[in-house]
């Protein structure tokens, strides 16, 4: 019966595929069309100064323009289409930015920053570079732009999701985009949008983590990405493995803009102009989700999921030199269980209600102090609310109920002067308050090693704040070496400690193409405050620690494609661990909605370790085709609260990733993406046990010792885009799991068939997307 279920499910996706791509095929373009106009900014990449008479060129193209006094240009009289621009400046490397889209009477803005060549070379340039270089992190970091991020297949333009693609990125499973990178765990990734930290980016937050079920930001805004899976800078803090760094582009200053959506994030629409004059600018966004109308083809465990956002950005330029933004998301969501599904598959609980509201308000000032530096100050207010009952199957009683605020209030600023070319610094201080109101109950339960756990009643509120004080001396001894030695200062409230982070990195240029670099430094992290509040002496608990050990080279094939390789060590200290649950590494649990459980009382005695080795080929759109490669082989392995070895959750140990695309014209475009992942550790259930109890109990003999089966997906996706007269239209079919994998997510127990139940991910997807720019 099931199979058969399955088949009629599969045969409804090929069909609404089928009706796609008619639609696709059959859609009609018209050939008169407006040119547009490209327009920008050339800045130095250190003190974001204006670059007074840079070539702006439009290659294989006779158009160009030459930057003015305020490092701005124009280039008009451009026939839509995708363009790769050239910027090119006496003393500084020559970089070249692809995916240029220039549409029907529009402007397409874009800016660059560039850097002062490391050698000397009288009167000429040096080589084009296609890849964003920053000096300060020279290793473990990779960016993206907005196409590349929009067009990314399996992703529906989900940034986490893009990023899993990275070497030594994984996502859990396919309903969740939490990024696990190098081996950590979601709870150890932080977020910058223009200078403002955020918690979360993902609608469906979990309590205490950084994980979610689908992004909130919305792509069109993004102008890039800057994403540091190891060794990142002092000027990043409180975060563990990751730091993503984006960017939003400011709106269009010169005519008012509208766009409608429509994609597997949702649907909704744009807007974008200017404000006072040419000296400002707005933009603003709205998307409401469908996925709850859809809910039989994409076959989720009978979930409702609603969510949508409302987002924007205003930006005005005081003067040349001072620049005021504003920015603010507003992203519900909600989901519940369908109890009569839940029976029917034999689920042990249900959820009720839940839902979920994050709120994000911030302004920066950039401030050009002088010919030589800059500021950038932000002040924001983040603030996440959650709500959420389960009850019991069989009793239909409450399992858990969970109702919770958690509040930041954050002043940063960071600075950067330039000394001279060889001497450079970057120094600030970043203040955070935190003010969190946490009422929850768990009832008594049996847990998963077959004891009893008696009911958790709390009723929390928790105030705390943390200072923080950071450099960086970045410093060019010899003409081929940088080095940057920073150092962080961190004071938090709640255990009264105080941390010194120290940080460094080498690189060494043997040539144009072949890099060798090195880095190492120490990274501390708050212990979430959910995990404090269920207990009053868990306030004691030491802040998480890692230290970062990374070698690598980089080697550039061609002037758009590069080679990497890295191996890095993670060493983890001070993790919470639980004589309750004394075979569980805690910061892994918080990974899906029940978030971290009734752990009651910890100990800070956790340590850890993940070791590995990552490749990367990245090529850019030089021409028609662009790809990706990535592999990475890792352990990532915890020590128990018994001095039990084990492997973590996230111990995938090998991944692969291919993205290929070719774009043969301006018109079409075509991608494909593979990845894999060695099976996922879990405990297996003692049978025994289990079936006298009805309900899963742990074998304890056998913590995280089998392996799911190994994880792999294929997907395919076709762009056409549309250019009218005046607008365009951006058509597209994604097709997920095209061979319709029975990729595993994870193990229940049924406790009508009372037997082990494996829940699946995503099967065969088709998904469509519009973008009509009008």
């Amino acid at each position: 019966m099931n199979d058969s279920i399955q088949k009629d499910r599969v045969i409804h996706n090929w069909k609404t595929l089928i009706i796609s791509v008619c639609f696709l095929f059959l859609s009609i373009t018209i050939n008169a069309q407006e040119k547009g106009k490209i327009s920008g900014v050339v800045t130095d990449q250190g003190t974001k100064q204006p670059l007074i008479g840079a070539n702006v060129i439009v290659l294989n193209n006779l158009l160009g323009a030459s930057t003015n006094n305020d490092g701005k240009f124009l280039i008009p009289d451009i026939a839509p289409g995708s363009y790769s621009i050239e910027f090119r400046f006496i003393g500084y490397q020559s970089i070249v930015q692809t995916d240029v889209i220039v549409k029907p009477d529009r402007v397409t803005f874009i800016s660059a920053e560039m850097q002062e060549s490391a050698i000397e070379v009288d009167g000429v340039t040096v080589t084009d570079s296609y890849f964003n270089k920053d000096e300060t992190q020279p290793i473990s970091a990779v960016s993206f732009n907005y196409e590349e991020i929009r067009r990314a297949p399996g992703s529906a333009g989900d940034l986490s999701r893009i990023l899993n693609a990275v070497p030594g990125v994984n996502q859990q499973t396919d309903q969740f985009n939490n990024l696990l990178v190098r081996g950590g765990s979601p709870v150890e990734n932080g977020f910058y949008l223009d200078n403002i930290p955020i918690p979360n980016i993902n609608h469906f937050p979990v309590l205490g983590a950084a994980g979610g079920a689908i992004g909130i930001l919305n792509n069109d805004f993004i102008s890039g990405v800057n994403f540091y899976t190891g060794g990142f800078s002092s000027i990043y803090g409180d975060r563990l493995s990751s730091v993503m760094d984006i960017s939003y582009r400011d709106g269009n200053k010169t005519s008012t803009d509208f766009q409608l959506d429509f994609n597997l994030a949702g649907f909704g629409g744009q807007a974008e102009g200017p404000i006072f004059g040419d000296k400002g600018s707005w933009m603003i966004s709205a998307k409401r989700s469908y996925l709850d109308l859809i809910q039989d083809a994409i076959q989720t465990e009978g979930e409702s999921p609603r969510f949508g956002d409302v987002q924007g950005k205003f930006t005005y330029d005081i003067n040349n030199q001072n620049k005021i933004t504003a920015l603010f998301i507003y992203a519900p969501s909600s989901r519940e269980d369908h109890k009569e599904d839940a029976e029917k598959k034999g689920w042990e609980y249900y959820t009720t209600n839940w839902e979920a509201l994050q709120n994000t308000i911030g302004l920066n000032w950039r401030s050009l102090w002088s010919q030589n530096g800059y500021s950038n100050t932000s002040i924001s207010f983040n603030q996440t609310t959650g709500d959420s009952e389960e009850r019991f199957i069989q009793s239909d009683n409450i399992m858990t109920t969970n109702s919770y605020t958690e509040r930041n209030i954050t002043l940063r600023n960071i600075n950067f002067l330039k000394l001279d070319k060889y001497h450079k610094i970057d120094f600030g201080v970043e203040i955070k308050s935190q003010l969190n109101d946490y009422d929850y109950y768990f009832a008594a339960d049996t847990n998963n090693a077959g004891e009893f756990v008696p009911e958790l009643k709390q009723n929390y509120s928790f105030n705390t704040s943390q200072i923080s004080a950071f450099g960086n001396f970045i410093w060019q001894p010899l003409e081929k070496l940088t080095t940057v030695i920073g150092l962080r200062a961190d004071q938090y409230n709640y255990n009264e400690s105080f941390s010194l982070a120290p940080r460094i990195s080498l690189s060494w240029k043997f040539s144009e193409r072949l890099s060798v670099s090195a880095s190492g430094g120490i990274f501390y992290q708050a212990v979430p405050q959910f995990l404090i509040s269920q207990n009053p002496a868990n306030s004691s608990l030491k802040n998480l620690k890692t230290s970062h050990y990374i070698l690598g080279m980089e080697y550039m094939l061609t002037p758009d494609t590069k080679f990497s390789l890295e191996v890095y060590s993670k060493e983890y200290e001070n993790f919470p661990m639980s004589s309750v649950y004394p075979y569980l590494f805690i910061m892994d649990q918080g990974t899906n909605y029940l978030g971290f459980r009734n752990l009651g009382l910890l100990e800070s005695t956790g340590k850890s370790y993940s070791r590995g080795i990552d490749m990367l080929i990245q090529k850019k759109l030089a021409e028609d085709f662009y790809g990706l490669i990535s592999a990475s082989y890792f352990r990532s392995r915890y020590k128990d609260y018994n001095g039990i070895w084990r492997d973590r959750q996230f111990d995938n140990k090998f991944l692969f990733s291919v993205i290929g695309g070719y774009k043969p014209n301006d018109i079409w475009e075509f991608s494909v993406r593979w990845n894999y992942s060695y099976g996922t550790p879990y405990t297996p259930f003692d049978m025994e046990k289990s079936r006298e109890l009805n309900t899963g109990i742990y074998n304890l003999n056998k913590i995280n010792e089998e392996r799911a089966p190994d994880y792999h997906s294929l997907n395919l996706r076709v762009d056409r885009r549309f250019n009218f007269q005046s607008s365009s239209i951006v058509a597209y079919i994604s097709i997920w799991n095209i061979y319709n994998r029975k990729n595993v997510a994870l193990y229940t127990w049924d406790y009508l068939k009372k037997d082990v139940r494996a829940v699946y991910q995503w099967s065969l997807l088709p998904i469509i997307g519009l973008e009509y720019e009008l």
